[in-house]
């Protein structure tokens, strides 16, 4: 991954996250959803592990994993 932008939300555990792949692209698309953002919402401190798969035009994936206290962004190739 080229680079990431977390922007916490005030005054809560979520925040908006924007991958930006290998080949420069951003506002990726959400794989459940089809829906296409600069901004996945993925919220920390939830009692199970959320996870978004986003996916690139270029093919590349990549996994964001909101823990109990952290995120995680994780290239699938």
């Amino acid at each position: 991954m080229n680079g990431v932008r977390i922007e916490p939300i005030d005054g809560s555990k979520v925040f908006l996250v924007d991958v930006v792949c290998d080949c420069g692209h951003n506002g990726l698309f959400n794989e459940a959803t089809g829906e296409r953002s600069f901004k996945h919402r993925i919220e920390v401190g939830a009692t199970s592990e959320q996870k978004i798969l986003v996916r690139c035009d270029c093919g590349k994936k990549y996994v964001i994993t909101a823990q109990r206290t952290h995120v995680h962004i994780v290239s699938m190739g």
